[in-house]
């Protein structure tokens, strides 16, 4: 003798059975979802709102990385207009000002700039399936 085929368990505690066409009786059907499928959507929701969870906090960081870039290129924009030779009597700026730090900062906003951007690119491309 064979064993029965074994089935998926079927969740029919919350759910209420479906009435018949006219309403009167209920059906005796089984419900047609079973509780992978229902483990599977809830996965599948909360996988979905991670994702856009993480499509806003990269749009997060990408506009802030913007502001650190415009911020570090305006005040070296306004360094190197008002910046003068050591021939005229009253410089506005020292000598010896380091500018090694607003390089620094306009580098790495460049960087998570490029790296937020190719991320957005990354989420919205189609996913390859190898099965």
């Amino acid at each position: 003798m064979t064993p029965p085929p074994q089935q998926k368990p079927q969740m029919a505690s919350h759910i209420s059975p479906s009435m018949s066409a006219y309403g009167r009786s209920p059906s005796l059907n089984s419900p047609t979802c079973t509780t992978d499928d229902i483990q599977a959507a809830k996965y599948a929701r909360f996988a979905g709102g991670l994702h856009w969870l993480r499509i806003a906090l990269n749009l997060v960081t990408l506009a802030a990385s913007i502001a650190i870039i415009v911020c570090a290129a305006l005040s070296l924009r306004a360094y190197s207009d008002s910046y003068s030779d050591a021939e005229l009597l009253l410089p506005l700026w020292p000598l010896d000002v380091d500018l090694r730090p607003t390089h620094a900062v306009l580098g790495c906003g460049i960087v998570i700039t490029i790296l937020s951007l190719i991320y957005l690119a990354a989420a919205f491309a189609p996913l390859v399936s190898i099965s």
